[in-house]
């Protein structure tokens, strides 16, 4: 079986090394995590990403190739271009299958297997139109994208039952094939505790209760109201991760939060913390609060649909609420017991979002829409 991955904008995850101001995310992490374990598995994989500088067109590791193509900066033109260029390189190549991950690379990933004859599944790793930093018009023409594609994909992947209604509500439809299949993380790099102290020293961290945070720094994130709710807060809180509203926030910010950037030292940053936060206003399923279950942090979300149960694995708190992330921080910070119960509801929880069992998935949806695939 060879699948065609379209959509993540780099590859390895990190590697853009701030030749993009604006940082990847979900997308990548959660295609790199999947392509892996589906090479490892025996699924021929080829990715179509980005290339940046000292990065190679073309490079190969067993059954997993990338392919690096071009692309435009800016917030709206780096997107679109990069999946015009991944589009064109599409058509040259040799697969069975197409899996799009966001609505641009459905769009033309749908195009490219209509061209080739071949079946297209798409991911849409949450509802684009409805996020809050874009305007009128770009969600206009979002919106189009999104009915477009994801009513003609063969399949449409849902990270969660909890995106499968969301996607229903705001778009007015379901698509006649759909499947939820979770993201996946590799178990193994979270959870061991391995240089919590030399990490907490390098940051400066001391004996401070610490919350963290990672993900893109954009306006569907919520991290302004995170923000919010630190002011006065006797803790630390971490901020790792970067986005168009990186200047912004640090000039909100008081003064018990730190900036890390982008990193990639992820596990050995959520082993130095001792809870998570996730205050979006909207997600499909985080790869970010997967990592912090594995890791068994006691974990603090907002009410969107994420499967976790309140006070079982996680705090769950109402978005745009300031002053719920406050308490539901305060009550952490002051109860032991009770984060110890989240920690280990938490890690129990992760097992359910091993790589492996869900590239096993995923390659049960592509081989049932190509059976004949070789």
């Amino acid at each position: 079986m060879r699948v065609l991955m379209l959509g993540s904008k780099e590859y390895p995850f990190g590697s853009s090394a701030g030749s993009d101001p604006i940082s990847s995310g979900g997308i990548e992490a959660c295609v790199q995590n999947l392509s892996e374990c589906l090479a490892s598995q025996g699924t021929r994989v080829t990715i179509i990403t980005r290339r940046f500088p000292g990065q190679k067109k073309r490079e190969k590791h067993g059954n997993l190739e990338i392919a690096r193509v071009g692309w435009l900066g800016g917030f709206h033109l780096r997107n679109p271009s990069f999946n015009f260029c991944a589009f064109a390189a599409a058509l040259g190549g040799g697969y069975d299958a197409v899996h799009a991950h966001g609505p641009i690379a459905s769009l033309f990933g749908w195009l490219a297997a209509r061209l080739k004859g071949k079946k297209i599944i798409a991911t849409p790793h949450g509802i684009a139109w409805a996020q809050p930093q874009y305007g009128f018009l770009v969600s206009r023409l979002l919106r189009a994208a999104e009915k477009f594609a994801y009513s003609r994909a063969d399949a449409v992947v849902f990270l969660s039952e909890a995106e499968r209604r969301e996607f229903k509500n705001k778009m007015g439809f379901l698509p006649r094939n759909s499947f939820v299949i979770p993201s996946g993380i590799p178990l193994e790099k979270y959870g061991d505790g391995t240089g919590r102290a030399r990490t907490r020293a390098k940051l400066g961290l001391g004996k401070d209760f610490t919350f963290v945070y990672v993900g893109r720094l954009a306006k569907v994130k919520g991290v302004d109201y995170l923000l919010e709710a630190c002011r006065g807060l006797g803790a630390q809180v971490l901020i790792a991760g970067d986005g168009p509203e990186m200047q912004a926030l640090k000039k909100s910010a008081p003064k018990n939060v730190e900036f890390l950037g982008n990193r990639r030292g992820i596990p050995g940053i959520l082993s130095a913390a001792d809870a998570f936060i996730l205050p979006s206003l909207s997600e499909g399923l985080p790869v970010a609060l997967l990592e912090a279950l594995a890791t068994g942090l006691p974990c603090i979300v907002t009410d969107i649909g994420l499967p976790v149960e309140d006070g079982k694995n996680a705090l769950v708190v109402p978005p745009k609420n300031a002053g719920a992330l406050r308490r539901a921080m305060l009550k952490i910070a002051a109860s032991a017991e009770l984060r110890k119960k989240l920690s280990t509801g938490a890690l129990k929880l992760s097992k359910n979002y091993s790589a492996e069992k869900c590239a096993e998935r995923h390659a049960r949806v592509y081989a049932g829409l190509a059976p004949q695939a070789k």
